[in-house]
C-alpha cells in the first residue's frame, strides 16, 4: 500500500501525531520499513458498532497497532462488543440480588451521559431535566469517592426517574467491583419468604448479605403496605445494622421522608390508620425509631420533572 494509505487511517494518524513529541518519531522512512505490518493491520482492522453484530474474525477481538522503538507491532484488544460483554460480567458478579434483568440494563454513569444526557438529539429529557440529573449523579459519585458513607433518599412523583437513576448508579458501582443490592422491598421481602421453605436458599446467609452488602438501593419504599414483621423485625433489624457499622444505604420513594413516617402507620395486622391510642403510642415508637435510621442513612434529594411513564 502507498504511504497515504497509511497517513489516512485514523490509528496510524493518531499515532504519528503522538510520536512527534518523543524521541521516537514515525517518518516516512519508518512507515516504509514496516510496511508489512501496516499492511496486515490495514487489511484486518474493523471498527464495530454495538447497533450491529460483532464483525471480528476473532468475535470481542480486533487488531489493534501499537509503536516502540521505531517497530510498529500488531495486537488483539477488546472491540466494544467485547469490552461490553466484559462490562456486564463484571457487574453481574457484583450484584448479589437485583429484581431487573441486567441483560436489558446494563447502563452506566458515563454511557448515559454520553447517550442522554450530554446528548441534544435525546429529548425525552429537557435541558434542565438533564441538568438536574448531571447534578445528582455528580454529587453522589463526589461524595463517595470522599468515602462519605451516607447515601441518599431519592424522592418524586411517579415516571420521574427515580428508579433510573439509581439503576444508572447502582450498575457504575458494580463495575467499580463493589458488591451492590437493588431491590424492591417486596421482592427482598418475598425472597426471604421463600427462603424459609428452599434447601438451596438459606435465610440466615440472604438477611446477612442484605446487611453487609457495600452498597444497598431500596427501591420505591413506601409503596408496598408492610406486615409488622417485614417493618419491624426485618427493615428495622437491616437498617440499624448498616447504620451502626456506616454501610451506605440508598432509597426511592413517592413519598418524602416526614410522608413515608405517615405511611407506615398504616399496616395489614389492624389495615386502617392507627388510632387506639396505646396502639398508636407504641407504634409511634417503633415508627419514629425506624424513620431516625432513614435520616441517619440518608440524605434526602427531590427530583422534580414530567412523567415519563405517560404517552401522548
Amino acid at each position: 500500500m502507498k504511504l497515504s494509505d497509511y497517513k489516512n487511517n485514523v490509528k496510524i494518524k493518531k499515532l504519528i501525531e503522538d510520536s512527534q513529541n518523543s524521541n521516537d518519531i514515525i517518518t516516512d522512512k519508518v512507515l516504509l520499513e514496516n510496511q508489512n505490518i501496516l499492511d496486515e493491520f490495514l487489511l484486518n482492522y474493523k471498527e464495530c458498532n454495538l447497533d450491529t453484530k460483532c464483525e471480528q474474525v476473532v468475535k470481542n477481538y480486533q487488531v489493534d497497532l501499537v509503536f516502540k522503538d521505531h517497530q510498529f507491532y500488531l495486537k488483539n484488544v477488546l472491540c466494544v462488543h467485547g469490552k461490553q460483554t466484559e462490562k456486564l460480567f463484571i457487574i453481574k458478579k457484583n450484584y448479589w440480588f437485583c429484581d431487573f434483568d441486567l441483560n436489558l440494563f446494563h447502563l452506566t454513569i458515563d454511557e448515559y451521559f454520553n447517550t442522554q444526557l450530554n446528548n441534544a438529539t435525546f429529548t425525552l429529557l429537557d435541558q434542565n431535566e438533564k441538568n438536574i440529573r448531571k447534578t445528582i449523579l455528580k454529587t453522589i459519585i463526589k461524595q463517595i469517592q470522599k468515602g462519605y458513607k451516607k447515601g441518599f433518599y431519592l424522592y418524586g412523583n411517579s415516571g420521574v426517574g427515580k428508579t433510573y437513576i439509581f439503576k444508572v448508579l447502582a450498575n457504575t458501582l458494580a463495575s467499580k467491583n463493589k458488591t451492590v443490592i437493588f431491590s424492591t422491598l417486596r421482592s427482598l421481602i418475598d425472597k426471604l419468604k421463600e427462603s424459609f421453605n428452599s434447601s438451596e436458599i438459606n435465610s440466615l446467609t440472604l438477611i446477612k448479605k442484605i446487611k453487609t452488602v457495600d452498597f444497598l438501593f431500596l427501591d420505591d419504599i413506601g409503596g408496598e403496605n408492610l406486615s409488622l414483621w417485614a417493618r419491624d423485625d426485618f427493615l428495622f433489624e437491616v437498617l440499624n445494622y448498616r447504620m451502626e457499622n456506616q454501610k451506605p444505604t440508598f432509597f426511592t420513594s413517592n413519598f418524602s421522608i416526614d410522608l413515608l413516617e405517615k405511611n407506615l402507620q398504616f399496616t395489614k395486622q389492624y389495615n386502617i390508620f392507627l388510632t387506639t391510642q396505646d396502639v398508636f403510642k407504641l407504634e409511634k415508637i417503633k415508627i419514629d425509631r425506624l424513620i431516625s435510621r432513614i435520616k441517619t442513612l440518608a440524605k434526602e434529594i427531590n427530583l422534580t420533572g414530567k412523567n415519563k411513564r405517560q404517552t401522548n
